[in-house]
């Protein structure tokens, strides 16, 4: 039996009698192994859901908005540790200490930002590609927020620092933030269908639950990208080996342990990477190997797991509908 039709047939086992649509992609020492996409795209007319449409792998975007930091950080138009003020002027709060906030900070959820500038966070309509209005909105949200805690004392998950990411790559290149991932990122290594949803490929459909209208981002970096799992994972074959797009030393960088924590007890937070969720992941039924990496993601419709495996060379990348189960 082809693995195909064997991962279908597990999958099968689970769904929920009435799910929207899964799809998943497995590649091995960058050879696509499986792909496949299950049910419908959630239209009315019920389409078969094929490896082409895209889902919404929202904070699986934290990974792009991370690659595109530490890519002005190799041709040395930012840094980690310098504030992040010092890139956005505009920026301001009550609380003085946000001036301490660094990009480092802010890749780590250790920031002490709020958590989530909630408005747009899905959308029913696309906003233009520069997303000023949103920045605006940002600004002014933040203008009134004091921070939780000191800046680097402690990892808790944050939305707002990687917005705030999202906003200094765009003002540092001098771009939108949509653009420049898909010009120095996901079109040089043919994801086609890998953009964030204000930009998206109408050759690329996107899923919905059904019932549902579709979701789309005003918030980009730390959840907007829209993909399929074949692309996906040709972004994760970036972590796997030396490659134009990044460095080998941003990649390390990236998968250090990089979170803060101030409770022994808590030894998730300080598994935090740059965007990474994890980056010791550790099943204790296989023997993964070291430096497992993980990312997930989660909207309104869909969630979603990227896992890069060193040892087997393996990238695996899943998303599927909530009414999947």
């Amino acid at each position: 039996m082809e693995l195909r039709e064997r991962l279908n047939e597990i999958l099968r086992l689970n769904l929920s009698p009435k799910f929207t649509a899964v799809s998943y992609a497995i590649q091995v020492d960058g050879e696509l192994w499986a792909a496949d996409a299950l049910g419908t795209d959630g239209t009315a007319e019920k389409h078969p859901a094929t490896t082409e449409h895209t889902f919404n792998v929202c904070s699986i975007s934290k990974m792009f908005c991370t690659t595109a930091v530490m890519k002005l950080a190799e041709q040395g138009k930012l840094d980690l540790d310098t504030p992040v003020v010092n890139y956005l002027p505009k920026l301001w709060m009550p609380d003085e200490r946000y001036k301490k906030i660094t990009l480092r900070h802010c890749l780590s959820h250790s920031s002490g930002l709020p958590g989530t500038q909630w408005k747009h966070f899905s959308a029913t309509h696309v906003g233009t590609p520069e997303n000023t209005e949103y920045y605006d909105e940002v600004y002014a949200y933040l203008a009134k927020s004091h921070l939780k805690a000191e800046p680097g004392t402690y990892s808790v998950y944050c939305n707002d620092g990687f917005t705030l990411a999202e906003m200094v790559v765009a003002e540092v290149s001098g771009i939108p933030f949509g653009q420049f991932c898909r010009e120095f990122i996901t079109e040089p290594i043919g994801a086609h269908s890998t953009r964030t949803s204000i930009t998206a490929n109408p050759d690329y459909p996107l899923i919905r639950e059904q019932k549902k209208v579709p979701e789309y981002f005003y918030l980009q970096g730390c959840g907007g990208f829209t993909t399929n799992m074949i692309d996906l994972c040709k972004f994760g074959q970036l972590f796997l080996e030396e490659n134009e797009i990044i460095s080998e030393a941003s990649k390390a960088e990236m998968r250090k342990r990089q979170g803060v924590t101030f409770l022994p007890e808590d030894t998730a937070s300080i598994c935090f990477g740059l965007g990474w969720d994890q980056v010791a992941v550790q099943e204790p039924e296989f023997d993964l190997g070291d430096h497992v990496q993980m990312k997930g993601g989660n909207s309104f419709q869909f969630t979603s797991k990227l896992y890069i495996i060193p040892k087997y060379h393996a990238v695996l990348a899943i998303s599927e509908t909530h009414d999947c189960q």
